[in-house]
């Protein structure tokens, strides 16, 4: 019932609109009695209750919008996390309370890792920056991560495909780790 709760609210509110539209109408319509003045009303509220139906969906409708993106950008964000802890070694299935939305605990580990293993002593893991030498992923794997995350973000591949080249770039990082 709310796994799709974005979409579900776009479509209650291309219904209201419907629904909307067709009141004004029949209303409208009761309206027309044969004077001129009758007519003149029903023409009227047939034209304003449409009108004001369409106008005010697009507060509905944008908010069931603002409730996918959000919704893609949590998911992202949550593979992301996933690839970064990956990355450096990090078990995200034990680490429960990070995985209930504590991000912060989630990145801050992710750069106390990556500064550990750029030998960072541990009073300047929160201050020092990873070093490109350090860091998980080559420049051109991070940019092709990146164009892949873009695309998905713009629905322009699917969440199959997404998963595949985000394996796929994982597999040539450890490959040229490898070598």
């Amino acid at each position: 019932m709310f796994d799709n709760i974005g979409k579900e609210i776009k479509t209650l509110a291309v219904v209201l609109t419907v629904i909307g539209i067709a009141a004004s109408i029949i209303i409208g319509a009761s309206l027309f009695n044969g004077s001129s003045a009758g007519t003149f009303l029903g023409i009227a509220v047939m034209l304003v209750g449409t009108l004001i139906s369409w106008i005010a969906s697009f507060a509905l409708y944008g908010f069931g919008e603002l409730v996918d993106k959000t919704a893609e950008t949590a998911e992202t964000n949550r593979q992301l996390l996933e690839i970064i802890a990956h990355q450096n070694g990090i078990d995200l299935a034990s680490q429960a309370d990070t995985m209930r939305g504590n991000v912060n605990t989630a990145g801050e580990q992710i750069t106390n890792t990556a500064a550990s293993a750029c030998g960072a002593p541990r009073d300047e893991q929160k201050e020092q920056k990873v070093s490109s030498k350090c860091a998980p992923l080559p420049k051109h794997l991070s940019e092709r991560l990146y164009v892949l995350n873009d695309l998905k973000m713009k629905r322009q591949i699917s969440q199959e495909e997404y998963n595949k080249k985000v394996n796929e770039i994982l597999a040539e990082r450890d490959s040229q780790r490898r070598n």
